[in-house]
Protein backbone atom coordinates (compact mmCIF):
# COMPACT_ATOMS: atom_id res chain seq x y z
CA UNK A 1 0.00 0.00 0.00
CA UNK A 2 2.80 2.55 0.73
CA UNK A 3 3.92 1.59 -3.22
CA UNK A 4 0.47 3.28 -4.09
CA UNK A 5 1.14 6.52 -2.49
CA UNK A 6 5.16 6.28 -3.63
CA UNK A 7 4.27 5.61 -7.26
CA UNK A 8 1.54 8.94 -6.93
CA UNK A 9 4.30 11.46 -5.67
CA UNK A 10 7.96 9.70 -6.80
CA UNK A 11 8.41 12.56 -9.38
CA UNK A 12 7.21 15.35 -7.44
CA UNK A 13 10.32 16.84 -5.75
CA UNK A 14 8.32 18.81 -3.67
CA UNK A 15 6.99 15.51 -1.46
CA UNK A 16 9.27 12.93 0.26
CA UNK A 17 8.36 9.84 1.69
CA UNK A 18 10.51 8.96 4.90
CA UNK A 19 10.14 5.84 7.20
CA UNK A 20 10.57 6.15 10.67
CA UNK A 21 11.75 2.79 12.93
CA UNK A 22 10.86 3.37 16.32
CA UNK A 23 9.31 0.35 18.79
CA UNK A 24 9.12 1.38 22.26
CA UNK A 25 10.86 -1.27 24.79
CA UNK A 26 12.29 -3.46 21.17
CA UNK A 27 16.43 -3.58 20.86
CA UNK A 28 17.49 -4.47 17.37
CA UNK A 29 20.50 -5.46 16.01
CA UNK A 30 21.81 -3.91 12.79
CA UNK A 31 20.97 -6.95 10.94
CA UNK A 32 17.30 -6.61 11.46
CA UNK A 33 16.95 -2.88 11.34
CA UNK A 34 18.30 -3.09 7.80
CA UNK A 35 15.48 -5.45 7.41
CA UNK A 36 12.53 -3.06 8.26
CA UNK A 37 11.63 0.02 6.59
CA UNK A 38 10.23 -0.31 3.10
CA UNK A 39 12.91 -0.19 -0.27
CA UNK A 40 13.49 2.96 -1.69
CA UNK A 41 12.36 5.33 1.32
CA UNK A 42 14.69 7.03 3.30
CA UNK A 43 14.86 5.88 7.11
CA UNK A 44 14.78 8.31 10.10
CA UNK A 45 16.19 5.91 13.17
CA UNK A 46 14.45 8.10 16.25
CA UNK A 47 14.96 7.28 20.04
CA UNK A 48 11.39 8.85 20.72
CA UNK A 49 11.62 12.60 19.96
CA UNK A 50 9.51 12.65 16.62
CA UNK A 51 6.99 10.37 17.83
CA UNK A 52 6.37 12.87 20.88
CA UNK A 53 6.15 15.55 17.95
CA UNK A 54 3.46 13.79 16.42
CA UNK A 55 2.31 12.24 19.27
CA UNK A 56 -1.73 13.06 21.12
CA UNK A 57 -3.22 10.47 22.31
CA UNK A 58 -0.24 7.50 20.99
CA UNK A 59 1.91 6.67 18.15
CA UNK A 60 0.23 7.72 14.55
CA UNK A 61 0.90 5.25 12.08
CA UNK A 62 1.40 8.49 9.43
CA UNK A 63 2.02 11.99 9.62
CA UNK A 64 1.79 14.30 7.19
CA UNK A 65 3.68 17.89 6.97
CA UNK A 66 3.66 20.82 4.86
CA UNK A 67 6.55 22.72 3.91
CA UNK A 68 6.92 24.57 7.06
CA UNK A 69 7.31 21.34 8.87
CA UNK A 70 4.47 21.86 10.34
CA UNK A 71 1.74 18.43 10.89
CA UNK A 72 -1.36 18.97 9.32
CA UNK A 73 -2.38 14.90 8.87
CA UNK A 74 -2.23 12.05 10.86
CA UNK A 75 -3.83 9.65 8.98
CA UNK A 76 -4.18 6.44 12.04
CA UNK A 77 -3.77 4.04 9.23
CA UNK A 78 -2.99 3.65 5.51
CA UNK A 79 -5.75 5.40 3.76
CA UNK A 80 -3.87 5.69 0.03
CA UNK A 81 -6.91 8.10 -0.94
CA UNK A 82 -7.03 10.42 2.12
CA UNK A 83 -2.91 10.17 2.13
CA UNK A 84 -3.15 11.34 -1.50
CA UNK A 85 -5.71 14.08 -1.16
CA UNK A 86 -4.15 15.19 1.67
CA UNK A 87 -0.98 15.92 -0.17
CA UNK A 88 -2.45 17.36 -3.42
CA UNK A 89 -3.96 19.96 -0.96
CA UNK A 90 -1.23 20.87 0.67
CA UNK A 91 0.90 21.23 -2.76
CA UNK A 92 -2.17 23.64 -3.70
CA UNK A 93 -1.81 25.69 -0.61
CA UNK A 94 1.77 26.49 -0.76
CA UNK A 95 2.86 28.99 -3.37
CA UNK A 96 6.66 27.97 -3.00
CA UNK A 97 6.17 24.42 -4.26
CA UNK A 98 5.41 24.84 -7.74
CA UNK A 99 7.69 23.36 -10.16
CA UNK A 100 7.33 24.80 -13.06
CA UNK A 101 10.27 27.44 -14.26
CA UNK A 102 9.20 30.07 -16.58
CA UNK A 103 11.14 29.41 -20.01
CA UNK A 104 12.03 26.37 -18.69
CA UNK A 105 9.98 23.88 -21.74
CA UNK A 106 11.13 20.75 -21.82
CA UNK A 107 11.22 20.76 -17.99
CA UNK A 108 14.99 19.81 -17.16
CA UNK A 109 14.67 22.43 -14.89
CA UNK A 110 17.41 24.52 -16.69
CA UNK A 111 17.04 27.42 -18.83
CA UNK A 112 19.07 27.00 -21.93
CA UNK A 113 19.39 26.98 -25.63
CA UNK A 114 17.43 23.75 -25.73
CA UNK A 115 14.16 25.69 -24.67
CA UNK A 116 14.70 28.56 -27.25
CA UNK A 117 14.82 26.36 -29.86
CA UNK A 118 11.58 24.80 -28.65
CA UNK A 119 9.61 27.74 -28.42
CA UNK A 120 11.19 28.54 -32.39
CA UNK A 121 9.70 25.51 -33.16
CA UNK A 122 6.15 26.18 -30.84
CA UNK A 123 6.19 29.63 -32.48
CA UNK A 124 6.64 28.31 -36.41
CA UNK A 125 4.16 25.36 -36.06
CA UNK A 126 1.44 27.72 -34.22
CA UNK A 127 1.67 25.47 -31.01
CA UNK A 128 1.36 26.69 -27.38
CA UNK A 129 2.92 26.33 -23.87
CA UNK A 130 2.11 27.89 -20.96
CA UNK A 131 5.85 27.94 -20.17
CA UNK A 132 6.84 29.19 -23.16
CA UNK A 133 4.90 32.41 -22.48
CA UNK A 134 7.20 34.34 -20.61
CA UNK A 135 5.09 37.60 -21.14
CA UNK A 136 2.02 35.86 -19.80
CA UNK A 137 0.16 37.69 -22.76
CA UNK A 138 -1.50 34.15 -24.02
CA UNK A 139 0.33 34.47 -27.05
CA UNK A 140 4.06 32.83 -28.36
CA UNK A 141 6.32 35.37 -30.50
CA UNK A 142 9.63 36.78 -30.40
CA UNK A 143 9.20 38.70 -27.16
CA UNK A 144 8.94 35.07 -25.60
CA UNK A 145 11.92 34.80 -26.80
CA UNK A 146 14.05 37.54 -25.98
CA UNK A 147 12.79 37.09 -22.38
CA UNK A 148 14.18 34.03 -22.02
CA UNK A 149 17.61 34.29 -23.47
CA UNK A 150 17.25 37.91 -21.50
CA UNK A 151 17.29 34.86 -18.29
CA UNK A 152 19.36 32.53 -19.74
CA UNK A 153 22.19 34.95 -20.37
CA UNK A 154 21.08 36.69 -16.66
Amino acid sequence: MVDDILINWVENSNVQVISTLFQAGSVYTCEEWGELGEPEIPIMIDGNELYLWFMTNGFPDYAILNQNMEVIAKPGYLDVEYINVTIENALENCAECTDNLSGDVNEDGILNVLDVVIIVNLILTNGFNDNADLNNDNSLNVLDIVQLVNLILG
